[in-house]
């Protein structure tokens, strides 16, 4: 009995240790295709690509947290959720465009943590899109950084996909602007018409 249970113990042993050489035999293979497929790409750029990927990602979660805030019962802003919840989805696009472009330069997917969005100080539709706005510079510097080792490593293709994404965020910072233009217009007429009502009041009380 001993024997029996000693001689599957060793047989599941060599079986394991098969498949493990298998599976490694399988990994080296596939790291030597994609050495084989890689033109012209280099690791800072394989790396620039992994660090967008994080940062828009990182995007995504806080203009969701966005959607969250203007959805809530005592702020109840439902067309800026809308428009917060346009460009989550918008930036995951930009997401999934950057690891498809990581995929056919034959490069590695590396996925990073993401940390929480900062949410401190949200006290009125003002504060949110100034933080929204930063957000969207942050994104165009680190775009550009990834732009910069294209060009240091010569690398056309990448300058042309990367310049794509810059223009998209570019519409996004600007878009962004115009609504704190607007908000500011709308908070200057809403303190110029307290302060007509306030002086109109106090005419009323010297007249009676």
């Amino acid at each position: 009995m001993i024997k029996m249970i000693l001689t599957l113990v060793a047989t599941v042993i060599m079986t394991l240790l098969m498949t493990h050489h298998c599976y490694a035999d399988d990994a080296t293979k596939s790291k030597s295709l994609l050495s084989a497929m890689r033109s012209n790409y280099h690791v800072q750029c394989e790396a620039s690509l992994n660090s967008l990927i994080k940062d828009f990602m990182s995007a995504a979660y806080s203009h969701l947290l966005m959607v969250s805030y203007f959805d809530r019962p005592d702020v109840a802003l439902s067309g800026f959720s809308h428009h917060c919840h346009s460009l989550a989805g918008k930036k995951m696009d930009m997401v999934y465009q950057i690891i498809k472009y990581q995929n056919l330069r034959a490069g590695t997917v590396r996925f990073k943590p993401i940390p929480k969005p900062f949410s401190d100080g949200w006290t009125s539709a003002l504060t949110v899109f100034k933080v929204m706005l930063q957000f969207e510079k942050n994104l165009i510097t680190t775009l550009t950084v990834a732009y910069k080792r294209a060009v240091s490593h010569k690398d056309p293709d990448m300058k042309r996909f990367l310049s794509g994404l810059i223009h998209m965020e570019t519409v996004d910072v600007a878009t962004t602007a115009k609504y704190i233009t607007h908000l500011q217009h709308l908070g200057a007429i809403h303190s110029l018409n307290t302060e007509l009502l306030s002086k109109h009041h106090s005419k009323s009380i010297d007249v009676k």
